[in-house]
């Protein structure tokens, strides 16, 4: 089911906390620039040797013009 992908970054640790949960953000996704992914988990633990945190976007897919496995871009 492709109704729904999901995304999942290791971002900065300092960026995590500026990021809102429920919020919606742009990515690119296979070419596609601005698509709206929302903010659905930011990790509690940061990694020690990267220094990132774990975050998780929702991206609504019902139209299915997506396609799950492609390279996904966020710029934040």
């Amino acid at each position: 089911d492709i109704d729904q992908l999901y995304a999942t970054f290791s971002i900065p640790s300092a960026a995590a906390g500026t990021l809102e949960v429920g919020k919606t953000y742009h990515v690119e996704i296979g070419g596609q620039v601005g698509v709206n992914a929302t903010l659905e988990s930011v990790g509690v633990q940061t990694d020690a040797e990267s220094g990132t945190v774990r975050v998780k976007l929702l991206i609504e897919n019902r139209d299915h013009k997506l396609r799950a496995g492609e390279p996904c871009v966020w710029n934040l």
